[in-house]
């Protein structure tokens, strides 16, 4: 994908500068291009990043209706920068705060993962056996991943300890 970043002094970093640069940029690669600053050291410094930007969007949403008031359901919608956007839902075997714990902390183990660029099917091999380590007691999460190229419009589909799902 295309990108430029530009680190300058706050003082010198102009909307106008930003303009010119978005107008030359989309006139070299041909596509749209997004911005995005932010203040560095108390503001004496800009990082100004300039992007693609992606072709989709994804609107997301979720219902839930449970039993008890406490379960093992727990589900993530993540932007994990690079073009992708991750869906997940994770089921801590059992009930209770233990089951929802265990799924809500293996989510943003997978969350910390994807965002540190492992690849989808290392990340949830790494998951199963932080799992596998992390104690003497038999328990397990389900994972329900679908990661989603907001470039190409494709979508990966991850089934992890349970039947397939239904897409």
């Amino acid at each position: 994908r295309y990108k430029a970043v530009i680190m300058l002094k706050s003082v010198l970093w102009k909307d106008e500068s930003r303009d010119e640069i978005m107008r030359i940029m989309r006139e070299l690669y041909g596509c749209g291009i997004s911005v995005r600053d932010t203040l560095l050291e108390e503001g004496r410094f800009v990082k100004v990043e300039f992007a693609e930007t992606e072709k989709f969007r994804v609107e997301t949403d979720f219902a839930c209706k449970s039993i008890s008031d406490c379960n093992g359901d727990n589900y993530r919608f993540s932007h994990i920068g690079g073009g992708k956007y991750v869906i997940a839902l994770s089921d801590g075997m059992g009930t209770g705060s233990r089951a929802s714990r265990e799924s809500q902390a293996m989510l943003e183990l997978l969350d910390s993962f994807l965002r540190a660029g492992f690849d989808s099917r290392m990340a949830v091999k790494f998951i199963n056996s932080v799992m596998l380590l992390k104690s003497e007691e038999a328990s397990f999460v389900t994972f329900d991943i679908c990661i989603i190229d907001l470039y190409t419009g494709v979508a990966e589909f991850i089934k992890t300890g349970a039947e397939p799902s239904f897409v």
